[in-house]
């Protein structure tokens, strides 16, 4: 490392006359002494704050007691200390300033050692330039869309966005941690500016009667640097019992009207079912009329995976001529497959018996099975089924 000294040489002269009364009687004493300063590192460029050291020398040729400070370009200025030399002799002092912001420049800046007495005087300037580069920056946020608060039909599914800033060009891994500790797998975000970006996650749960209070899902940046977001937190109280989405009809009102390339079932105004054909719209009506089905229920709506029907809030019973059914062996024990995000199997027996948009959807189904204990899922027009229904 190379090491720039600035020298100045001080020289003091004191004459001091001590009861004169002829010209042998004078004595004359002269004490000289030199300061100088140096800087170990003129030059940097790359991440600050960075810490300069200085170093200083004061010499002398008889014993003093010298006072000193450091001053400094910004205007600063150390506090006095002071030196003791019993003998001629060299002292060495020092300092140190730290400085620097991110992407801030600093030119020509120093420090300076000052002597204070026995004579004020000053070394040469210890000069430096500080170029300070631009530090990655990173700040991360986490909330939870909708509610915090529920209360209702279980299981539920919460969603949750984060947003991640970044001030240049960077990738960045995140994940999601949760309340009950587990952790999402790790995802990479390529910035090829500054700027923010979106990710998101859900977490779908709840069982009947239980509580779950100040639950949360946290936004946890890996690198460049370890980071967490704040905690999006929320309650959750699930009601007892299964509610469900039901609509009752009138069966001997039903009638069949052509729109476009398909046949619609209707209740009044209101559309019940569809089919590519007639006959199949017609084998539905019969089929609705002769177990004197009175609700249309499903689900989770929009778009149910499962619609079903009921007899005075219980299933069809009995058997129609000729019906398409498939015999579910047993309704208590089904698992749930999860096959992406939007997918997910309800599994018996090793068959599928149906699928399902969201865990949500998928918990329903199982709860339905649970309590109705059908024996058959029956269809009309496969595949593709316009009607769908289960019956003892």
């Amino acid at each position: 490392m190379k090491i720039i000294k600035f020298n100045m040489a001080l020289m003091i002269a004191l004459i001091a006359f001590f009861g004169c009364t002829k010209e042998t009687d004078l004595v004359e004493t002269e004490l000289m002494f030199t300061a100088t300063s140096s800087i170990a590192l003129t030059n940097f460029t790359g991440e600050c704050p960075k810490k300069f050291e200085f170093e200083g020398l004061i010499t002398v040729n008889e014993p003093v007691t010298v006072t000193y400070t450091w001053l400094r370009s910004d205007g600063e200025t150390a506090p006095e200390n002071t030196l003791e030399f019993t003998e001629a002799g060299s002292k060495t002092v020092s300092t140190n300033w730290t400085l620097g912001a991110n992407g801030n420049s600093y030119e020509d800046y120093w420090q300076q050692l000052k002597i204070v007495s026995p004579r004020e005087t000053l070394s040469d300037k210890a000069e430096f330039n500080l170029q300070c580069e631009e530090n990655p920056e990173i700040s991360v946020s986490a909330v939870l869309e909708g509610d915090a608060e529920f209360t209702g039909q279980c299981p539920r599914k919460f969603d949750f966005t984060g947003e991640i800033t970044v001030n240049q060009p960077m990738t960045v891994t995140y994940t999601w941690l949760r309340s009950d500790g587990e952790t999402a797998p790790e995802n990479s975000l390529e910035f090829t500016d500054a700027g923010s970006k979106t990710v998101s996650t859900n977490w779908t749960l709840g069982a009947n009667g239980n509580s779950y209070e100040d639950y949360w899902q946290q936004l946890k940046i890996i690198t460049p640097e370890d980071m967490l977001s704040e905690k999006a937190v929320f309650n959750l109280n699930c009601e007892e019992g299964l509610i469900e989405d039901c609509i009752s009809f009138d069966y001997n009102s039903l009638f069949i009207e052509e729109v476009g390339d398909l046949w619609i079932i209707k209740n009044g105004r209101s559309s019940l079912l569809s089919f590519r054909t007639f006959a199949k719209a017609q084998l539905a009506v019969s089929i609705i009329k002769y177990y004197k089905m009175d609700s249309q229920c499903f689900a989770i709506r929009p778009n149910a995976e499962l619609s079903y029907y009921t007899v005075a809030e219980e299933l069809p019973t009995g058997s129609y001529p000729g019906e398409d059914c498939i015999a579910i062996i047993d309704p208590n024990n089904l698992t749930i497959r999860k096959n992406n995000e939007t997918s997910y199997s309800i599994i018996g027996d090793s068959s599928i018996y149906f699928n399902a948009r969201s865990l949500e959807e998928a918990h329903k189904i199982v709860a339905l099975f649970e309590k109705y204990q059908p024996k058959y899922t029956c269809f009309v027009e496969r595949p593709g089924a316009g009607m769908v229904y289960l019956r003892e």
